[in-house]
């Protein structure tokens, strides 16, 4: 069983044998540093609603200090009306020319 709690900009995971770990999510887009509440498969969840237009984009995870990053393609950009976005990794060619 895994416990979720969210503090001042840092997600806490602790699973139940009672071991945590520090993690903090953002997307770097249009030269912002967009806080993530959320990382799923193909979209994340921004806790900051913007404009930007379908662009490449890294999201950036930090777990107990250690940062990697997924270069991704924002296909629908970021709207001010949704804080959902959808993403597609330029780690793999998906044959759309954003590879």
């Amino acid at each position: 069983m895994l416990l979720l709690s969210y503090n001042e900009g840092t997600l806490m995971i602790a699973a139940s044998t009672g071991f945590s770990t520090n993690m903090a999510g953002f997307l770097v887009v249009a030269g912002r540093r967009v806080a993530q509440g959320q990382l799923g498969p193909a979209h994340c969840i921004v806790r900051e609603l913007l404009s930007i237009g379908p662009s490449e984009a890294e999201i950036v995870m930090i777990t107990d200090g250690r940062e990697s990053r997924l270069p991704v393609y924002l296909p629908d950009g970021i709207s001010p009306d949704q804080n959902r976005v959808t993403y597609q990794s330029r780690n793999h060619h998906s044959g759309n020319g954003h590879a």
